[in-house]
């Protein structure tokens, strides 16, 4: 009995001692393969991998975003005058094409700039309408609005900037103020109308143009037909819908500012503007509108920039109706 205890004993050891050996073994064992600072280690690694891959990526981004950036912005600074100003030197029409009889003239600015222009007569005149068209073409494009204007008994003068059609010199800002200035000045000096008998009607640039020189004169009235209310507002407007976030004002090389040159103008002021016009949203017309002072008028139209005037019926309507009011002296404010 004695011996058999012993043996029984014997062998609990010996299990015993193998399953400590053999747990030892596994702990070593797990101990090896999942050692928590190797864990560690290869976490680091990786987080460092993907950080320097994310860096990398951020870089490239920045760096292609930074030159695009860069490049849009210097193709703004140059292209602006090309962009703004779009003359045609091809005069391929004349009034006489529309049954109108016309005659060619020839006047010069203040600094010695020779300009061209058309001057339309009516027998029974009810006074004389300064055109001062819109920023591509010449004389030629217009002759649509010079039959309409002509139609409602009016003479109307019509002349090219510099750089158009057969005008001399180059286009610029103060160029074309000093356009237009010479223009009412030849009506004043050579045809004799007195500077509150001039209507003066600014079509699309030619409405910057004329809010100008209304602010240092005191015409008739004013026409202010598909303008905007700032080069920088326009520029800004066209440039976001495109999403190019470019820093207009530091780079705009331009003003044409007529949101504030407009509430410096006392004589009746009406703004025409379509709501579907997509090349100067209706939001300038409007905001010319409430910046200007009485007696003024917005009228509404439809249509595209450039053919609203002729698809909406009550355009016609609405510019004799504003004319046939403020040209006997009648001061409606609204």
């Amino acid at each position: 009995m004695g011996i058999i205890i012993l043996l029984i004993s014997i062998g609990a050891v010996y299990g015993l001692i193998k399953i400590i050996k053999f747990t030892a073994e596994r702990k070593q064992t797990i101990s090896e393969k999942f050692n928590f600072f190797d864990i560690l280690n290869i976490h680091r690694q990786k987080t460092r991998k993907v950080i320097l891959i994310t860096w990398r990526i951020t870089k490239s981004a920045l760096l292609i975003y930074v030159g695009v950036f860069t490049a849009i912005s210097c193709l703004f600074l140059a292209l602006q005058s090309h962009v703004l100003y779009q003359p045609d030197n091809y005069v391929d029409r004349t009034p006489l094409d529309i049954g109108l009889t016309y005659e060619d003239i020839s006047f010069s600015t203040s600094d010695g700039v020779q300009l061209s222009g058309w001057y339309i007569p009516e027998n029974s005149s009810k006074g004389t309408i300064m055109f001062c068209h819109g920023n591509a073409g010449n004389i030629a494009d217009r002759l649509a609005y010079l039959r309409i204007l002509h139609q409602q008994g009016f003479d109307v003068f019509i002349f090219d900037y510099r750089g158009y059609g057969n005008s001399e010199g180059k286009t610029t800002e103060k160029g074309t103020y000093l356009d237009v200035e010479a223009a009412f000045g030849y009506l004043v000096q050579k045809r004799n109308v007195s500077e509150n008998e001039v209507i003066l009607y600014g079509r699309s640039l030619g409405g910057a143009a004329a809010i100008n020189i209304a602010q240092e004169h005191l015409p008739k009235m004013l026409i202010i037909d598909s303008s905007f209310s700032s080069y920088q507002k326009i520029s800004s407007d066209v440039l976001s819908s495109l999403f190019l976030p470019i820093p207009v004002k530091i780079l705009a090389r331009f003003e044409y500012n007529s949101i504030d040159n407009i509430q410096k103008i006392t004589c009746p002021v009406l703004v025409i503007h379509s709501r579907n016009d997509k090349v100067i949203p209706y939001s300038h017309g409007k905001e010319l509108f409430e910046n200007a002072n009485g007696p003024k008028e917005l009228l509404t139209i439809s249509g595209t920039h450039n053919e609203g005037f002729l698809s909406s019926e009550n355009y016609e309507t609405g510019l004799n109706d504003f004319i046939e009011k403020h040209r006997h002296g009648e001061i409606v404010i609204s």
